[in-house]
C-alpha cells in the first residue's frame, strides 16, 4: 500500500493528465454522443500521461486467479505504478452501470501485480450522472460490490440484464468474478467538463476478505 504523500502525488498526476484530456475533448466541438472510447478517450489519456511524465503507457492484461478471462487493463502506467479503466457512455441507454465491472477488475489486479493506486475515469452526460443505478461509485465513502453487482436496472441492460451483475455477464459471454472485495472504498479526485459531458474520476482500494461472487 502506498503512503499519504504517494498517493497524494498519484492523484495530482491523474488529475492533471485528466484535466488535459478533458480539454482536449472540449476542443473536438463534438457532442458527447460523438465521443468515443476508442478513438478518442484511450488514446487522449495515453498521449496526455507521456507528455506529464514521459513514457507513453499501454494496456496490459494482468491476470487475477478468482477472475479469469479478464481484458487489458486500459492504462497501466509504471512510475509512479498506477492504472485506469475508461469508459465512455454515449448510447440512449447509458452504461454508467459497466464501471462496476472495471472497480471489481481493478480490486483484483492491483495489489497483486505491485499497482498501489487505482482509478475509474467515466464520462457521461450530466442527465445520465443523475439517473445512473451507481452514482455511488463515483462518491466518497465505500460500496459493497456485491450489493452494486445485485442493483435493478431500469431499463434493462444494453445485454438483456435485469441487474447491474447480469448484464455485465452476459455482455461478457457468461465470464464473471468467482470472488469479489468485500468493500471497495471510493475517493473522487476530478469531476471535470468534458465538451457537454462530465468526466469523472474516482480512486478505489478493495478492502476486507474475498468472498465468493453470487452474480447472475
Amino acid at each position: 500500500m502506498f503512503d499519504r504523500g504517494r498517493v497524494a502525488r498519484c492523484d495530482e498526476l491523474v488529475t492533471d493528465a485528466m484535466s488535459v484530456v478533458a480539454t482536449r475533448i472540449t476542443d473536438l466541438a463534438l457532442s458527447g454522443v460523438h465521443v468515443r472510447e476508442r478513438t478518442h478517450l484511450d488514446p487522449f489519456t495515453k498521449d496526455a500521461f507521456a507528455a506529464c511524465q514521459g513514457p507513453r503507457p499501454a494496456s496490459r492484461t494482468l491476470r487475477a486467479a478468482r477472475f479469469p478471462g479478464l481484458g487489458p487493463v486500459d492504462v497501466v502506467v509504471h512510475r509512479p505504478p498506477l492504472l485506469i479503466e475508461l469508459k465512455w457512455s454515449y448510447a440512449t441507454r447509458d452504461k454508467i452501470f459497466e464501471s462496476a465491472w472495471d472497480a471489481v477488475k481493478l480490486a483484483m489486479v492491483g495489489t497483486p501485480h505491485g499497482f498501489g493506486c487505482l482509478y475509474l475515469a467515466t464520462g457521461a452526460a450530466p442527465s445520465a450522472w443523475h439517473r445512473t443505478e451507481v452514482r455511488d461509485l463515483f462518491e466518497a465513502g465505500a460500496i459493497s460490490p456485491q450489493e452494486m453487482w445485485a442493483r435493478r436496472l431500469d431499463p434493462p441492460g444494453p445485454n438483456g440484464g435485469i441487474t447491474v451483475g447480469e448484464d455485465l455477464v452476459f455482455g461478457a459471454r457468461g465470464n464473471r468474478p468467482l470472488a469479489m472485495p468485500e468493500h471497495i472504498d471510493l475517493v473522487p479526485v476530478a469531476d471535470l467538463s468534458a465538451g457537454d459531458y462530465r468526466l469523472r474520476v474516482v480512486r478505489l482500494t478493495g478492502r476486507g476478505r474475498l468472498v465468493d461472487s453470487t452474480a447472475r
